[in-house]
């Protein structure tokens, strides 16, 4: 069974994503709370326009 988490930030005028501090905190996180239930992760990211 597949299950797909969707997670959205706001687009608003002053806002900043920071994709390094994503993929190095939260990434880990996901990996650690799943542990070795977690077959794969992947990260997509879309255009800000």
């Amino acid at each position: 069974m597949a299950i797909t988490v969707t997670v959205s930030y706001p687009n608003t005028p002053g806002s900043r994503f920071d994709m390094d501090y994503d993929l190095g905190a939260h990434f880990d996180l996901v990996g650690k709370l799943w542990g070795h239930k977690l077959l794969s992760a992947r990260q997509l990211t879309g255009s800000s326009r």
